[in-house]
């Protein structure tokens, strides 16, 4: 009588290339598989339990013999998979109806709510090692935070979640996000850092905040169109942008027009074609010097005559366009036409000098600009031939590194009264174009949050009556960075976020847009307590970050570009 055929006798003959068909499909064992595989399973599950007292199996839970399980104390509910090359080790707490696919590692403590999906290759890891510069890494003691998961949970395919994490109840983690920080129930998060971009399930106090944005966001998409077009200048010039209707041509409208568009049709105006918005822009810059400069256009003339004179990198007028016209070019598939020759010409000992020599002690929002312009221009000189970028963005990131001040994250100091706008306004103007710009993460980000919410509370220019853009956005963005690497004073953080939304949405005015300052704000002009280009580009920038860091900003169809853009280039990836 012949043998009945082993088991992958069996396979061969009836699924080829298939010889391992449970160990990566294991929701299927215990519908399809035999009695005799069954028997197998529950012999290794009855020979691990009895090597580990400790340790649990529910009911009809299945481990692929290719599993690697290593407990501390591990703890598997009823009906919950391991398939194939699954490592875990340490103290494991796995929920029922779970399952955890192919090459994942879960180890050191994590606790997994019930019915909970974990892609292939995902990575739980709820241990740190130390890393002090001594002794070496290996031999350094590990800290334990722990992670946890909620119930009900998809987290997708090569996702990475640090230790100290929690993922709330049906939330849901895209394919490849890395997760540093808390994600709340119901949300869906993605990206490296991981953020929150819509809800699964919202929370209930938000569904009238989302009404809210996503009515904003419809009259956006309506009336952008309309307020670009008012500012137009058909006559100067071959046509020139205002800031508005009646006010003179400016560099900065134009690029404010084509950010504005980018953002929110992800087109370009179509007042010019992009060949002509480039060459526009391109014919701006200064060779000599690499910066550009706006003009004079006060005689009406047709050609709006071009009124550029040869300034220094630090004039505050030419850093900022050099930040306006930089990135307009890049959305328009364009770099400016000519280096910065302040990059081309400094030495690391001359780009320290020049770090050291500014305002830092009494204008330290100055300060930041003169920062901030630099960083873009290492951006803008990145792929030139002959460009020293990557080593002035390693002097720059260096010297910023040794400078801050280690009790408030930040640069400069605070006014003799406590008043900490300079040193808040400046550090967003400074990370903008460094830390943030780079996707390098800002040293002490729980200090930068105590640093902001002081400056909220205190600060009468947060005041509805009061508020800038400048001054709104300055302190969102930082939060905002902060709170990539930190969930430290979060509930506080998220009060701010709600409150200056709110707020930011009661400003919109239909067909119009938005005002740069409110009536009463402090030594602001008359024209920018009208509605504007720049008053509407800044303003739906702080309606999107604040809406992001309420997890909400999924519900707004457009998203910042150029000069305020959320995401971090992409340069030290491949240099």
């Amino acid at each position: 009588m012949a043998c009945a055929p082993r088991r992958w006798e069996r396979f061969v003959t009836t699924r080829p290339f298939d010889a391992h068909h449970y160990d990566v499909a294991p929701w299927e064992f215990w519908d399809h598989a035999d009695k005799s595989e069954h028997a197998a399973q529950l012999e290794l599950q009855r020979q691990f339990l009895a090597l580990h007292p400790e340790c649990t199996l529910g009911d009809q839970c299945f481990i692929s013999s290719q599993a690697a399980v290593q407990p501390g104390v591990v703890h598997i509910g009823a009906r919950s998979t391991i398939a194939a090359r699954v490592h875990i080790d340490g103290e494991v707490s796995i929920g029922a109806d779970c399952s955890v696919n192919v090459d994942a590692a879960v180890r050191g403590r994590v606790s997994i709510g019930d019915a909970t999906r974990i892609g292939a290759r995902t990575s739980l890891v709820g241990f740190n090692h130390g890393f002090d510069a001594e002794p070496e890494v290996f031999r350094q003691p590990h800290t334990s935070q722990g992670i946890r998961i909620g119930r009900d949970v998809w987290i997708g395919s090569s996702v990475t979640v640090l230790d100290g994490v929690s993922i709330g109840d049906k939330a849901v983690i895209g394919a490849g996000s890395v997760v540093t920080k808390d994600v709340p129930s119901g949300a869906i998060a993605v990206g490296n850092p991981a953020r929150v971009v819509r809800w699964r399930v919202a929370p209930q106090q938000d569904d009238a905040l989302i009404s809210a944005l996503r009515e904003f966001d419809a009259a956006v998409k309506r009336d952008v169109r309309g307020i670009v077009a008012q500012a137009w200048n058909p006559g100067l010039n071959g046509g020139l942008f205002s800031d508005a209707q009646g006010r003179p041509p400016t560099l900065r409208a134009q690029c404010d027009a084509i950010e504005l568009y980018a953002a929110v049709y992800g087109e370009v105006p179509p007042q010019r074609s992009i060949e002509q918005h480039r060459d526009l822009l391109a014919s701006w810059q200064d060779p000599t010097s690499g910066l550009f400069f706006d003009f004079d256009a006060s005689d009406g003339g047709d050609n709006g005559a071009l009124q550029t004179q040869r300034r220094c990198f630090e004039d505050p007028d030419a850093s900022y366009t050099l930040l306006a016209a930089g990135y307009a070019l890049r959305l328009l598939g364009a770099e400016p036409p000519h280096g910065v020759a302040f990059l081309r010409e400094a030495t690391a000992d001359a780009l320290v000098a020049y770090l050291d020599d500014l305002p830092w002690t009494n204008k330290a929002w100055t300060a930041g600009h003169q920062v901030d312009a630099l960083g873009t221009a290492v951006l803008l000189d990145w792929e030139r031939v002959g460009s020293h970028a990557p080593t002035h963005l390693r002097t720059l990131l260096g010297w910023l590194i040794a400078a801050v001040d280690d009790e408030t994250g930040m640069w400069g100091s605070a006014a003799d009264d406590g008043d900490l706008l300079q040193m808040v306004n400046g550090y967003y103007r400074l990370t903008r174009g460094t830390f943030a710009q780079f996707g390098v993460a800002p040293p002490h980000p729980e200090r930068v949050i105590d640093t902001v919410l002081q400056h909220v509370r205190r600060g009468e220019c947060f005041a509805m009556s009061r508020q800038d853009a400048c001054n709104v956005l300055d302190v969102l963005h930082p939060l905002r960075l902060a709170g990539a690497y930190t969930r430290h004073r979060a509930s506080e953080v998220t009060e701010v976020a709600r409150t200056l939304l709110a707020d930011a949405l009661a400003r919109y005015i239909p067909g119009e847009g938005f005002a740069f300052a409110a009536v009463e704000s402090p030594g602001i002009d008359a024209e920018q307590r009208a509605p504007g280009l720049q008053g509407t580009e800044m303003w739906l920038t702080i309606v999107w970050l604040a809406a992001d860091l309420l997890g909400l900003s999924g519900n707004l169809t457009y998203e910042p570009r150029g000069v305020h853009r959320s995401v971090p280039e992409t340069v030290l990836s491949s240099s």
